[in-house]
């Protein structure tokens, strides 16, 4: 690492403030807990598995916060399908005749569809007309 002379000095004071900083953190801390701990150990136990019920729900929401943020997002179980063509519909059509469906050619029975304003409704419609 080549950095100048004064620049690791610079680095070395923000370290060694930085580790200050935390050490001085954690006893504040310690202090604090040790003087919440010293207050439940005076209170009935409901009140003490009460507040240490609440502390373990915020201490849990927050790591579960936390590891959703940071985990990578899912992804697709099953890649999307493009929407059929004209042609693969009738080759699809044509296949499942082969196999032994009953088979209408599609535009016959799908109404309006291949000028794309075909609705379930519209076929529901055509099919009504056709039994009456």
């Amino acid at each position: 690492m080549a950095l100048k002379p004064t620049l690791r000095w610079a680095l070395a004071a923000a370290v060694v403030l930085v580790f200050l900083l935390l050490l001085v953190l954690s006893l504040v801390l310690t202090d604090l807990l040790l003087r919440v701990w010293e207050r439940l150990a005076q209170t009935p136990p409901w009140v003490f598995y009460t507040w240490l019920a609440v502390f373990l729900a915020l201490v849990g929401a927050g790591v579960w916060l936390i590891v959703r943020l940071l985990r990578p997002p899912r992804q697709a179980l099953a890649p999307t399908a493009s929407p059929l063509t004209e042609s693969e519909l009738d080759e699809r059509l044509q296949q499942a005749a082969e196999r032994g469906r009953h088979v209408r050619s599609w535009p016959s029975w799908a109404g309006g569809a291949r000028r794309g304003r075909c609705t379930l409704r519209c076929s529901a419609r055509s099919a009504w007309a056709r039994a009456a």
